[in-house]
C-alpha cells in the first residue's frame, strides 16, 4: 500500500491553507494512506506574543486566506497574552495516531478550523479534548479509561491510560483530556 508522509503542524497557516487539497487527496485516493509527522513549528514556546509576531503572523495568515480563500479569525491575535505554543496541538495529533489512526488527519484538520476558522485556544487541554472527542464520537469511537497505579511501596498518584475500541456510538464517553494533559503522554514524544 502506497502512503504519503506529511510533515505539518496544526498552528500553520499554511498547512491550514493546504488543507481542502489534503482532504481532496485523502477522499479522491483512498488506498493511500496519509501519515501526518507534526514538525513543532512553536513547540514548548512560552512567550507571550509581542507586537511584531502579531503583525507577521496577521500578514501571513491574511496571505493565506487570500491565496486560499479559507476563512480566518483573527481573535488569537487580538489576544494579550496568547502564547502560541504548538506543542499540545501537535501532542493532540501524535495521540490521536496512536489511538486511532485512520482518523488522524480528520482531528488534525478539525483542529486547525477551530483555530483559524473559529478562533478558538487550542493550546488550552480542555478545546483539544473536545474537539478530539467531537470526531472521533462522529465516527463511532468510544474510549474507556482504565485506571492504572504504578506498583511499589511509595503511593504514586493515579495515571489513566485510553483504550479504544470501535463500537456503536454510546454518547460522550470520550475524556481525551487525560491523554493531553497527563505525563503518560509525554513520553509518546
Amino acid at each position: 500500500m502506497a502512503s504519503l508522509i506529511y510533515i505539518a503542524d496544526p498552528m500553520c497557516s499554511w498547512c491550514y491553507g493546504f488543507g481542502p487539497q489534503l482532504s481532496t487527496l485523502a477522499t479522491g485516493l483512498p488506498e493511500i494512506s496519509i501519515e501526518i509527522v507534526t514538525g513543532g513549528l512553536r513547540a514548548y514556546n512560552r512567550q507571550i506574543m509581542d507586537t511584531q509576531l502579531k503583525a507577521t503572523l496577521r500578514m501571513n495568515w491574511q496571505l493565506v486566506e487570500k491565496r486560499t480563500s479559507l476563512p480566518f479569525n483573527y481573535a488569537r491575535l487580538e489576544q494579550e497574552d496568547f502564547i502560541y505554543d504548538t506543542e499540545p496541538t501537535c501532542r493532540a495529533v501524535v495521540v490521536t495516531r496512536l489511538l486511532a489512526p485512520q482518523h488522524t488527519l480528520k482531528v488534525f484538520l478539525a483542529i486547525q478550523d477551530a483555530f483559524y476558522r473559529d478562533g478558538r485556544d487550542v493550546t488550552q487541554g480542555s478545546v483539544l479534548a473536545e474537539i478530539a472527542s467531537d470526531v472521533l464520537t462522529a465516527a463511532d469511537y468510544a474510549l474507556i479509561l482504565i485506571p492504572f497505579c504504578r506498583s511499589g511501596r511509595r503511593k504514586k498518584p493515579l495515571r489513566k491510560r485510553v483504550r479504544i475500541f470501535n463500537r456503536p456510538r454510546t454518547g460522550r464517553s470520550m475524556d481525551f483530556l487525560r491523554s493531553f494533559s497527563s505525563t503518560t503522554t509525554n513520553s509518546i514524544l
